[in-house]
């Protein structure tokens, strides 16, 4: 499809909408309720630890425009899009309206706006996620906004209570009609209803935001009556998904995120009036994306969904392209490298001058990277996936900053020391979930 014609895909001022009732599996269609907590989740993802921003990444990214950008995760390989498609106002911080994708995700995507099970696409409603079931019956997955899905697995003898994955610090809890997910450095709380979906995002002093899914709306809780809410709808052929803002009395900003009729998504507006749009390759990924402007990305990948090439195009107005590529080659799973734009094209990553990162495949994190010309970095984790030691160089001219998580289980930072000797420390009297 040529850029002329994208450019118009995904239309404005359709003849009637239909308010969203989103998220209810064939289950609860068809019965028109639901019993057991457990029969109402969606089935999750198959595959966990690969997707989203994961916390003590290391990550290759590229900068679309203040609201759209891409990574790669250098050990997963996996491609994370992150589009802000709208803020509201809130009382402490604006409130985001988000929708990512991520390659390396397994065959079920998030439904909550529509998108097909075929589809790696999720939004962020305020930073909420979704709850969904593994085929085991107990264990509990959340998809946060960005796409990364943490397991949650059920305490023996408890009927509420859930352990949190390695790198999450959030408590899950079953409640009477749904769950609750209180993270515990920001001390927000997502209550979600027996089906996974998001309900009421709140802020360490109870600021809420409330997801409506019967109306269709998302209303936050500051800021400017008419300006709260974000209507949620779709148009009568269920292949735009519209996103409309009361700016005033009389007038609407809408906004619009179009898809074929599988569900996968095509392009989406910014209430600039710009737009984005992807292409997909013949595996069903993202092949292109274009953000606003003339600026595009085109990307390659392996058979698993690793990215091997990242182009950057920028046309220029001109109708020509200037290209820089950066490769990724994967030897090994404890070995990516990667080769900068400054390299032959022709030659392999190996052979070029590349970076070279060791890998920890039991935790996807990055242990040392070495230059082009072999100088050293390097870095140990906790178990929480937190930086415990930083080093640079090697030998005797190592420096070495390090870092001690003293408080709260261990997840809370209560001294650093930087290679220097500089120190700094922390103490915690709070034992309260509500202040962690």
């Amino acid at each position: 499809m040529s850029r002329s014609l994208k450019r118009r895909v995904g239309g404005f001022g359709v003849p009637w909408r239909t308010p969203f009732v989103l998220g209810l599996t064939a289950a609860l269609v068809a019965t028109g309720g639901a019993t057991a907590i457990a029969d109402t989740l969606p089935a999750g993802p198959s595959a966990t630890g690969l997707t989203g921003l994961r916390p003590s990444a290391t990550r290759l990214s590229w900068r679309l425009s203040d609201r759209l950008q891409a990574s790669v995760d250098v050990a997963t390989g996996n491609l994370n899009i992150r589009s802000v498609l709208r803020t509201l106002p809130g009382a402490t911080s604006t409130v985001p309206i988000t929708l990512s994708y991520n390659s390396r995700a397994s065959s079920k995507g998030d439904a909550f706006m529509g998108a097909a099970d075929s589809t790696a696409w999720t939004y962020g409603l305020a930073g909420s996620g979704s709850l969904s079931l593994q085929s085991d019956g107990t264990t509990v997955d959340f998809t946060s906004s960005d796409g990364a899905v943490w397991p949650f697995t059920k305490v023996s003898g408890s009927s509420s209570a859930y352990t949190s994955p390695a790198g999450l610090k959030s408590m899950l809890t079953k409640t009477a009609d749904g769950w609750s997910l209180h993270a515990l450095e920001s001390s927000q709380t997502v209550m979600f209803d027996g089906t996974g979906r998001p309900v009421s995002i709140a802020d360490r002093n109870g600021n809420a935001t409330a997801i409506d899914w019967s109306a269709g709306t998302v209303t936050s809780s500051a800021g400017a009556v008419d300006a709260r809410s974000l209507f949620l709808s779709y148009d009568g052929t269920y292949s735009t998904q519209h996103l409309d803002q009361q700016i005033d009395g009389s007038n609407v900003r809408d906004q619009f995120v179009s898809q074929d009729s599988s569900g996968t998504i095509q392009s989406w507006s910014y209430p600039t009036g710009a737009s984005a749009f992807v292409d997909y390759n013949s595996s069903g990924r993202v092949s292109k994306l274009y953000g606003e402007g003339d600026y595009e990305l085109d990307l390659s990948y392996d058979s698993s969904g690793r990215v091997t090439k990242v182009s950057q195009v920028d046309d220029g107005g001109a109708g020509t392209a200037a290209i820089a590529v950066t490769r990724l080659s994967y030897p090994s799973p404890t070995q990516t490298l990667v080769a900068g734009p400054r390299t032959s094209q022709s030659s392999s990553v190996a052979s070029v001058p590349h970076l070279t990162y060791t890998i920890d495949s039991a935790t996807n994190l990055v242990t040392q990277a070495t230059d082009q010309v072999g100088r050293v970095r390097a870095a140990t984790y906790n178990a929480n996936l937190d930086t415990l030691t930083s080093t640079t160089g090697s030998g005797t001219t190592a420096s070495t900053s390090t870092n001690t998580y003293g408080a709260n289980g261990g997840m809370s930072l209560t001294g650093s020391a930087s290679a220097s000797g500089a120190a700094s420390s922390a103490a915690y009297a709070n034992s309260a979930q509500s202040s962690q």
